[in-house]
């Protein structure tokens, strides 16, 4: 396989597909310590444009319970990565789905490492996208459900679709 390094990448997606796909599924169950420790090496960095640098699984099992007491599920849409031997490259996309029914969307810069034959997140890096709390109706808004929206932390107010 060392010789083709397309083959080589396709095994590494796949795994970290997996890996995704488990992520969500322990988020879900509110499993985060096992998915934190099964998705993140031991001193791995998650930050963000809001939060500084959280190292080691302790501190981002503690970022991931508060984010679980606002978001009902996480989805994960990824972008091709690129492998370096060891080492992986990677964007993706977080569909957060908050308990009041808005759904936040974070792009992530992830870079993964191979330890012990398989892959784990070494850095987290995310950022909220422009549009930051979208509900399924804010794609054709209507001027006559518009309301004022309940801003996230440390976040400007935008507009929102009522109900």
């Amino acid at each position: 396989m060392a010789d083709n390094p397309m083959a080589d990448t396709t095994v590494v997606e796949q795994r970290v597909t997996a890996k995704c796909r488990l992520f969500e599924a322990r988020f879900r169950a509110r499993q985060i310590a096992a998915m934190v420790r099964e998705f993140y090496l031991p001193e791995a960095v998650m930050e963000g444009r809001e939060l500084p640098a959280q190292v080691g699984h302790e501190a981002i099992t503690r970022i991931f319970m508060e984010a679980r007491e606002a978001c009902s599920s996480i989805t994960i849409e990824m972008d091709p990565i690129t492998v370096i031997g060891k080492v992986a490259f990677g964007n993706i996309t977080n569909h957060n789905a908050l308990s009041s029914g808005f759904v936040e969307i974070h792009r992530v810069l992830m870079i993964w490492e191979e330890r012990d034959g398989d892959w784990f997140v070494s850095r987290d890096f995310f950022f909220a996208e422009q549009g930051l709390m979208l509900s399924e109706l804010d794609v054709l808004p209507r001027s006559d459900r518009i309301e004022h929206r309940r801003p996230g932390r440390g976040r400007r107010a935008q507009g929102s679709v009522g109900q």
